[in-house]
C-alpha cells in the first residue's frame, strides 16, 4: 500500500472530522491539509478547510488559498467576499495592497471591469511605497483594455521597483504590452528578469509565479523563435498538467498547440488544442453569470 496515499487521507479525514465537528484544529494543520485537497483536485473540500484556517488565523495566505478554491468551483463572489475581508483585516500593508489586487482581478476575470477599477481607485490605505503595487495591476489593466501607451507609461517606471511585488505585476503589463506593441525584446528581457527575480522569492499572493514564462512563450512566437518556443511550450506543459487547476492546464495545452502549429507540427498541434477546448468548456458552467 502507498504508505504517503494513506498520509493523506488520514491528514484529510482528521481535518474534516474536526471542521465538521465543530472542534478546533490548529490554522497551520487545516493549511496543510487544504493544500493536500488541492492536490488531489478536490476544490471544494480545499475551500472549506482553508476558509476556516483564515476564519481562525487570519492569514493572508489561507484567504489566498481559500479564494482560490472558491473560484476554481464557480462561487466568485464568495472568493471577492473573502478577500475583501482579507484586505481590511490584514495589518501588514502590502499584504492588504495585495488583497485589493486580487480582488480587483477577480472581479476583472468575471466580466466586473468597472466595479475592478472602482476596487483599486476606492482604496483607503494609507499612502506608502505600496501605492505603486496598485498602480502596477492597473497597467495591466491598460493593457488588457488595449491602452498600450497607458500600460506603457504606468509600468515603465515600476519595472526597477526596490519592492519584488511591484516589479512582478509591472512585468505583467509590459510583457503582454511588448507582444501586441512590437517590442518583442523589452518584453522578453523585462520577464526574464523577472523569472530570475522570483526563483527563490515568495510572490503567491500575487499569482502564479509561471506567468512570466508564459508571457515569455508568446513573445517568443511573435518574434519568430517558433522552433525555441515549442521546445520551451512542451517544458511547461509538463509542468502544468500536475497542477491541480484546470485553467492553468488549459492554458498550458492551448499555447502547446499554438507553437506547434506554427512549426508545422499539425498533429500534434491538434491533440493539445483539443485538450485545452476540453478545459475552457469545462470552465465554462463555473463562469460568473449576474442575476
Amino acid at each position: 500500500m502507498d504508505r504517503r496515499a494513506t498520509t493523506d487521507s488520514d491528514v484529510l479525514r482528521s481535518a474534516m472530522w474536526h471542521v465538521r465537528g465543530g472542534v478546533s484544529m490548529a490554522p497551520v494543520s487545516l493549511m496543510l491539509a487544504a493544500r493536500r485537497a488541492v492536490g488531489i483536485g478536490d476544490s471544494p473540500l480545499g475551500a472549506e478547510l482553508a476558509e476556516v484556517a483564515y476564519r481562525d488565523g487570519g492569514s493572508a495566505e489561507a484567504a489566498l488559498l481559500a479564494s482560490w478554491c472558491l473560484a476554481e468551483t464557480g462561487r466568485h463572489d464568495d472568493a471577492i467576499e473573502l478577500l475583501k475581508d482579507a484586505a481590511e483585516r490584514g495589518a501588514d500593508p502590502w499584504e492588504q495592497a495585495a488583497m485589493r489586487l486580487r480582488v480587483a482581478e477577480e472581479w476583472w476575470w468575471t466580466g466586473r471591469v468597472e466595479l475592478a477599477r472602482q476596487y483599486l481607485d476606492s482604496t483607503d490605505l494609507e499612502p506608502g511605497p505600496w501605492d505603486a503595487l496598485l498602480d502596477a495591476q492597473r497597467s495591466v489593466f491598460a493593457v488588457l483594455d488595449g491602452d498600450l501607451p497607458e500600460a506603457w507609461r504606468l509600468a515603465r517606471p515600476l519595472v526597477d521597483h526596490p519592492h519584488l511585488w511591484v516589479r512582478f505585476v509591472a512585468a505583467i503589463a509590459i510583457g503582454n504590452a511588448g507582444i501586441w506593441g512590437d517590442a518583442i525584446d523589452e518584453a522578453l528581457e523585462v520577464c526574464g528578469r523577472t523569472v530570475e527575480a522570483v526563483a527563490n522569492a515568495d510572490v503567491s499572493l500575487l499569482g502564479d509565479a509561471n506567468l512570466h514564462l508564459a508571457i515569455q512563450l508568446v513573445a517568443m512566437l511573435h518574434g519568430g523563435e517558433v522552433h525555441a518556443a515549442a521546445e520551451f511550450a512542451e517544458v511547461g506543459y509538463a509542468d502544468a498538467i500536475r497542477q491541480p487547476s484546470t485553467q492553468v492546464r488549459a492554458w498550458a495545452a492551448m499555447l502547446t498547440g499554438q507553437a506547434l502549429a506554427m512549426r508545422g507540427d499539425l498533429a500534434r498541434s491538434c491533440r493539445f488544442l483539443a485538450e485545452a477546448e476540453r478545459g475552457w468548456a469545462s470552465r465554462a458552467c463555473l463562469l460568473y453569470t449576474s442575476d
